[in-house]
């Protein structure tokens, strides 16, 4: 009578092998939403300063106008 015993190593995946996996998932998953922040960060920037030339040639009509 031949019995085999399955190996509980080689039936699942190595324990380490998965938390390095998933840690490089969260790796590439931080720097995509760390290149969007970046992102809307300059677009923010931008905005602020059309806002603030805008703001500044509302001024400067209201003080042409009195």
């Amino acid at each position: 009578m031949v019995t085999t015993i399955a190996n509980p190593a080689v039936s699942t995946v190595n324990p380490r092998e998965k938390a390095l996996e998933d840690f490089r998932k969260k790796i590439m998953e931080h720097k995509e939403i760390e290149a969007r922040l970046k992102q809307m960060r300059e677009d923010l920037r931008s905005l602020t300063k059309e806002y603030d030339k805008s703001e500044n040639d509302l001024k400067a009509l209201q003080s042409v106008g009195q």
